[in-house]
């Protein structure tokens, strides 16, 4: 299963005024062109590493955090996207991220870095505004990357609905269409489904948040279309 995470170097992002630092045994590995996250552009970095996930984290809240009377003081926000664990640091005008989750052998993820100056310039009703949702979705994510040959998008919605009815949502959404299913299981307390419709890919992940709130991750990739 390919990750739902699509990870990329936009070479053409404006110079930012800081760096994320790289953790001892990260591997640093650039991948595709472009990213957008939220419309933004963002300069990305992908990683592996033997090391757990737990110490990479460890490692990064260690550096993203203040002393005041002797206690640690945090300057991180830690969210959990199940398998995935995002750690959020602000170092100026600069959002810092380090998003990673297990591997075969140690753990996988990514650096990101956003600027938010870039943030004035976006409305949030265009983003993700192709991509169907419940009524009521609130949007978490839109993440767009493009590389030759491909065009791919994360996009992370959070609803108060049942995982069965936002399944039932995008089954009939997608079949309705014409569109093929290739994957339809309950995994877990979640669920997974994946459409296809010629050179056009759909996966989308569908699970309960610890809010008790459904979250529904979509990954789709248009293959083989000139920009």
């Amino acid at each position: 299963m390919r990750c739902l995470f699509a990870i990329a170097l936009l070479l053409w992002a404006p110079l930012l005024l800081a760096e994320v630092p790289v953790a001892p045994g990260l591997r640093i590995v650039d991948l595709a062109e472009e990213l957008s996250w939220n419309g933004i552009p963002m300069q990305v970095r992908r990683f592996t590493t033997r090391k757990g996930v737990d110490e990479v984290l460890g490692w990064y809240r260690r550096q993203w955090q203040d002393r005041r009377g002797g206690e640690p003081v945090p300057r991180w926000v830690e969210t959990p996207l199940d398998p995935w664990r995002l750690l959020t640091h602000r170092e100026g005008n600069v959002v810092q991220t380090v998003q990673i989750r297990p591997a075969a052998e140690g753990a996988e993820g990514w650096l990101g870095e956003i600027n938010l100056e870039d943030l004035r310039k976006v409305r949030a009703d265009r983003l993700a505004r192709d991509f169907p949702r419940m009524r009521g979705s609130e949007l978490l994510n839109d993440v767009r990357s493009e590389d030759i040959g491909q065009k791919g998008a994360v996009i992370a919605l959070r609803n108060g609905f049942s995982v069965a009815a936002n399944a039932d949502f995008y089954r009939d959404h997608y079949l309705g269409r014409g569109w093929h299913a290739d994957a339809d299981t309950r995994v877990g307390n979640g669920h997974l489904l994946v459409f296809r419709s010629g050179p056009r890919e759909v996966s989308i992940t569908i699970a309960r948040g610890s809010d008790g709130r459904t979250q529904v991750v979509a990954n789709p990739v248009s293959r083989g279309l000139l920009p």
